[in-house]
């Protein structure tokens, strides 16, 4: 175990050593070994050129090709105007919220653009207003931040697999359980998780295996991890309130034989829209209120979040919450990958556990 005065890496999330050589960048400590290129991955040296990509390093050779291209349509150009490091089109540099162009007034977070005052609109979380930031639709990937890793995938699913997940799941649909051990049927219900849900039998059909490959990949796993496939579903009114999607290291030994999900992949099956004349700020989104974002669904969108750090200990900002639906239904899917490999992608109970049921 780590001393409360141990530096932790932010690259490997290893405790840095006392007099053991590490690298200061973007207001974190790293392992030499762990100051790597955010483009290539190569170990960064002295004898690079680096550049600051927002807190990321960079080799100044992998930067500059990147940004012969415009930052929001990709599309290459020659000179345009700049914001910070980035370059774009005069018509692409507008706020991502809502589409304005102000130059003088702009901010950048999670790699886009907005204006200050877009990325103020105010949500409940536990009695008091917290900021948040709504991400809208992007062609591109987008990183919201490293600790826990948050990151937003479009068009990573096509709709016709959020199709086949949807025919897949609406007549396995049951109420939503909350508690450790879901999959297998134990859990509780909750006033605070109101949708539905279907768990898919691992590996069902050709699609499924392909869908639980392609999660596996994202989060960086093999498919042995994969657990059982779950589809959501939100009614008007529904919502799924503040939760973790895994448990501490104590409550896993006593419910699931020490099993943790690491990462969570959720994919949006369809898009919500506001009917005419609706007043509400958020559809169903996603929210990270440790985090100040929220996700409009879009159908095949993924966002891919860390549960655990590599110790085990859950990671606060991965606090989320599915957002009461207003408008519509919602359909979505949970890919977990967990921390050992499983058998029929089912998570081991301990007896003790079964014979309370």
């Amino acid at each position: 175990a780590c001393s409360p005065m141990s530096i932790i890496c932010r690259g490997c999330y290893v405790s840095i050593s006392p007099g053991e050589l590490s690298i200061a960048f973007g207001g974190a400590e790293l392992h030499t070994s762990c100051f790597r290129c955010h483009h290539c991955n190569a170990v960064l040296s002295a004898e690079d050129t680096i550049c600051d990509l927002e807190g990321r390093p960079c080799h100044l050779k992998c930067w500059e090709p990147v940004h012969s291209q415009c930052h929001q349509c990709t599309e290459r150009l020659e000179g345009g105007v700049r914001f910070q490091a980035l370059r774009f089109h005069p018509n692409c540099l507008q706020c991502h919220m809502c589409g304005e162009r102000s130059p003088d007034s702009f901010c950048m977070r999670y790699g886009l653009v907005f204006h200050p005052q877009c990325t103020g609109l105010t949500i409940p979380y536990k009695g008091a207003g917290v900021p948040m930031t709504i991400i809208k639709q992007s062609d591109h990937p987008i990183l919201i931040c490293l600790d826990p890793r948050i990151a937003i995938y479009p068009n990573f699913f096509t709709e016709a697999e959020c199709t086949h997940m949807i025919e897949l799941a609406r007549d396995r649909l049951r109420p939503s359980r909350v508690g450790h051990g879901e999959e297998n049927e134990s859990g509780h219900q909750s006033e605070g998780r109101t949708s539905s849900v279907a768990i898919l039998p691992k590996s069902h059909t050709p699609v499924l295996t392909a869908i639980e490959q392609k999660g596996a990949r994202l989060m960086g796993t093999e498919h042995g991890t994969i657990g059982q496939l779950q589809v959501g579903h939100y009614s008007a009114g529904q919502e799924f309130q503040y939760h973790y999607d895994s448990q501490t290291k104590e409550q896993a030994l006593a419910t699931t034989n020490g099993y943790q999900r690491t990462h969570t992949t959720l994919v949006y099956l369809n898009t919500l829209q506001c009917r005419e004349g609706c007043q509400s700020t958020s559809n169903g989104n996603t929210c990270f209120p440790l985090k100040g974002v929220s996700i409009p669904p879009t159908v095949g969108t993924a966002v891919v979040f860390e549960n655990i750090d590599k110790g085990g200990t859950l990671m606060e900002g991965s606090l989320h919450a599915g957002e009461r639906v207003c408008c519509g239904e919602k359909w979505v899917l949970n890919i977990w990958a967990y921390n050992g490999t499983l058998l029929n992608g089912m998570v081991p109970m301990p007896r003790s556990a079964k014979a309370c049921q």
